[in-house]
């Protein structure tokens, strides 16, 4: 008598599963375990300003531009270095 074909497939299925699972384990352990290596340089954020336009950029600690208010805050947060 023979088996039923779908079983036999759908074993097999699961075993097909199970070693592409097990094959991806290994090869993330394989890329994790790669040396790391140290940066050499350091990215900065350039920030451009109109120092025309008060509204944009103040340096003034009582009438701070929409610069200090904003985007500087966001930048601060995000440890983000940048250059004015």
């Amino acid at each position: 008598m023979k088996r039923p074909q779908g079983a036999i497939d759908g074993r097999w299925m699961r075993m097909g599963g199970a070693r592409l699972i097990l094959a991806g384990t290994i090869l993330g352990m394989l890329l994790a375990a790669a040396p790391a290596q140290a940066q050499d340089f350091v990215l900065t954020t350039l920030v451009l300003v109109n120092a025309q336009n008060p509204a944009g950029y103040n340096p003034s600690p009582q009438a701070p531009g929409e610069f200090q208010r904003f985007t500087e805050r966001y930048l601060e947060h995000l440890q983000i270095p940048y250059e004015v």
